[in-house]
């Protein structure tokens, strides 16, 4: 019986906002508290009164010759029981479905009356009901927003900040006025002030979560700073101010080059800087694509049989125009397009109908910087890429690190089931060559085998270098200027 009570037990509690939802809750439970004594006192007089007539069937049964008759008592002697467990089934899912329609209302209700982007959350901090504001204060609808996290909807560098405080505010009652950067539906970032309530159960169980935000007018000086990058941004844009630098990526068990990325480089800022301004002021696209076409070109200076890798963000292979640049390349399967972490990836479906037909012509998939940002191994199933970058976190003490050894070759065993070839990057030492080696890493990438060069005359001398020197033996190759 307290079996079947537990199976019907209601997994949220009425739900008001602040102390009036728990204090609603606490009377509530009171209520069923005192109805589940009254039914369970009911079953139990039921039941003895059951073994009563089970006892009088027993004496028919001394007499009776017919079993189904006598079946038949014994089962009616169950009815009332039965009946009993029904009758309480019955009213609890009635009551949580009024409860759940009485939240929905007030929810409803708060929202309509509000000028802010209200929000209803499950405990994982999924979005599961929003009002029409996100659609004035993100630039997304509400379908766009509801079944996403709350953490995909902020800023990529506002994430690990906004997650510590969360945490913090899970194991008490919530947070109030976060100021936070929030991505807009256009690319943009905006800042948005906010709160979110925990809403519990009787017994303290976080069951979901109702807040609001609302956008942070910006003073003067913040919309002079940010109208300083707009500019500097489209300065660069403008006069195409990008230079790329190539970085050899080397067969370890033979030194050989075998391709080279392109790395973007600025006079002003470093890349990751330079990017994170574009990306705020909405012109993050804009200046990867200017990346690529000062990239691509490039692929013909190199020597026959090197590959050239350029990188790519999710959100920019939404955009038209990188299959356009993809697509006129004459040496597309001398193209290798790593996909950066920079953006979690929304939907792999749209992202395979952009991939499918340039892969169809040669062009090789990477995923950059697996095992940090969002370059996760069900990331990495997902998209089934040609080649596996390691991250440099995963390799920085391999020749003394245990557990990193057994996670490299994981990771290695993975990529040869999937049929890719793995690449380690951030190589620094001859020990890590020499790791990496023994447990079936292929290619590298790092400081060690080769720092990046702007000057581009210099590389096919460093790939003939590398033809004529065997790592294997003293991993002695010298670092590009």
């Amino acid at each position: 019986m307290v079996l079947c009570m537990r199976m019907w037990r209601p997994h949220r509690a009425g739900r008001v906002m602040a102390d009036d939802v728990n204090a609603s809750a606490r009377a509530d439970h009171r209520k069923r508290l005192f109805l589940r004594l009254f039914i369970a006192a009911a079953v139990v007089e039921i039941a003895f009164g059951a073994l009563r007539r089970g006892s009088d069937a027993r004496e028919f049964l001394d007499g009776a010759r017919d079993f189904e008759a006598v079946s038949g008592v014994v089962a009616l002697s169950w009815l009332p029981v039965m009946g009993a467990m029904l009758a309480l089934a019955v009213h609890q899912l009635g009551w949580f479905r009024r409860r759940r329609h009485e939240d929905r209302q007030a929810l409803d209700a708060l929202a309509a009356g509000s000028s802010e982007w209200v929000w209803e959350a499950n405990d994982d901090l999924v979005v599961t009901a929003t009002n029409e504001r996100v659609q004035d204060v993100l630039g997304r609808s509400p379908r766009d927003v509801v079944g996403r996290s709350l953490f995909d909807l902020l800023a990529p560098h506002e994430r690990s900040r906004v997650q510590a405080v969360a945490r913090s505010g899970l194991a008490a009652t919530g947070w109030r006025d976060l100021e936070a950067e929030w991505r807009r539906g256009d690319g943009t970032d905006v800042v948005l002030q906010g709160s979110g309530t925990c809403i519990r159960d009787a017994r303290g169980g976080l069951v979901a979560l109702r807040g609001s935000n609302r956008p942070v007018p910006l003073t003067r000086t913040a919309l002079r700073a940010r109208a300083a990058v707009r500019w500097d941004v489209e300065e660069i844009l403008a006069r195409r101010r990008v230079a790329i630098a190539l970085q050899p990526i080397v067969e370890l068990r033979t030194g050989r080059v075998v391709s080279a990325e392109a790395l973007a480089r600025f006079a002003e800022r470093t890349p990751d800087e330079m990017f994170r301004r574009a990306e705020s002021v909405g012109l993050g696209r804009a200046l990867e694509l200017l990346a690529l076409q000062a990239a691509l070109p490039l692929v013909a200076d190199l020597p026959h049989g090197v590959a050239l890798a350029v990188n790519a963000s999710p959100s920019l292979l939404h955009d038209a125009e990188l299959p356009r640049l993809l697509t006129e390349q004459p040496q597309l399967d001398r193209i290798v397009l790593e996909i950066t972490e920079r953006t979690q990836i929304d939907c792999y479906v749209r992202l395979h109908d952009v991939l499918a037909p340039l892969r169809a012509r040669g062009m090789r998939l990477a995923v950059d910087d697996t095992g940090a940002g969002y370059s996760s191994l069900s990331h990495v199933l997902q998209l089934r890429p040609d080649i596996v970058k390691l991250d440099r976190s995963l390799i920085s003490a391999l020749n003394t690190d245990p557990a990193q050894r057994s996670l490299v070759t994981a990771v290695a065993l993975f990529a040869r089931e999937i049929g890719a070839t793995l690449t380690a990057e951030g190589i620094e030492t001859p020990e890590q060559v020499a790791v990496l080696t023994e447990l079936g890493v292929a290619k590298g990438q790092g400081f060690f085998l080769g720092r990046p060069t702007e000057v581009h005359t210099e590389f096919p001398s460093l790939v003939e270098l590398g033809r004529s020197t065997d790592r294997r033996r003293g991993m002695d190759l010298p670092a590009a200027s």
